[in-house]
């Protein structure tokens, strides 16, 4: 384990800054789990689970609830430092639902360029991947539930070719969500794999499910063996 590629999860409200949370060592040390309950009466509640992995994984899952009379833009930015490598394909991805809590309909939208926290300039999406500050690219639109309904908004993934690095990856959230609306968002994932060995090239047609499924390095290895 790398006693220092602790990840951490900075948590902004309306382009203020609420928290920093600092992962915890789980899985006998394999791993580090963040996990939190934050809120303000009357205002939002939020309610985060997320597991990472220097080799280097971050799988995630949160709901928020707005119960403010306004919509209310929020910010998720998971950092989590890498070991091993030399690493050139990511794969994301993420579903989410959104549910209207007053009768008035809810929406949910990506934060548009220039008015949030995004490191990036491109248009607005939902879940952002970097590596290093550099964006590889966006996964997640946004949508909208009736009156009180809930709408699922469907899962999104997309795979990102890059240059080999040792760094820093992060993965920000970045999304304003309507009036007394709630959002919940599952299947949060960014994998970042080693480039392959000549004779072990991924087929375009397979790769992405197989970059989900090689997540460790003792399986690329067994899995190269094989």
């Amino acid at each position: 384990m790398c006693p220092t590629c602790i990840p951490t999860l900075d948590v902004y409200v309306n382009h203020t800054f609420l928290a920093t949370l600092a992962g915890t060592t789980s899985n006998g040390g394999a791993t580090f789990t963040i996990s939190a309950i934050l809120g303000s009466p009357g205002q939002f509640a939020i309610s985060v689970f997320a597991v990472t992995n220097p080799d280097p994984f971050v799988d995630y899952g949160l709901t928020v609830l707005n119960f403010s009379t306004s919509s209310s833009s929020f910010s998720f930015r998971f950092s989590s430092p890498t070991v091993g490598g030399p690493f050139g394909t990511t794969s994301s991805q993420l579903g989410a639902t959104v549910t209207d809590l007053g009768d008035d309909g809810a929406s949910l939208s990506g934060n548009p360029p220039g008015s949030s926290l995004t490191l990036n300039s491109e248009e607005p999406g939902l879940a952002y991947t970097y590596i290093d500050g550099n964006l590889l690219g966006k996964v997640g639109s946004g949508c909208n539930a009736p009156p009180g309904s809930t709408q699922n908004c469907g899962t999104d993934q997309a795979g990102f070719n890059h240059s080999p690095f040792l760094g820093l990856l992060t993965v920000e959230l970045n999304f304003t969500l309507g009036p007394t609306d709630q959002v919940t968002f599952f299947n949060g994932r960014s994998i970042i794999e080693e480039i392959p060995e000549p004779a072990a090239g991924l087929t375009a047609a397979g790769g992405l499910a197989f970059l989900l499924w090689r997540r460790g390095r003792a399986k690329r290895h067994a899995a190269q063996e094989n």
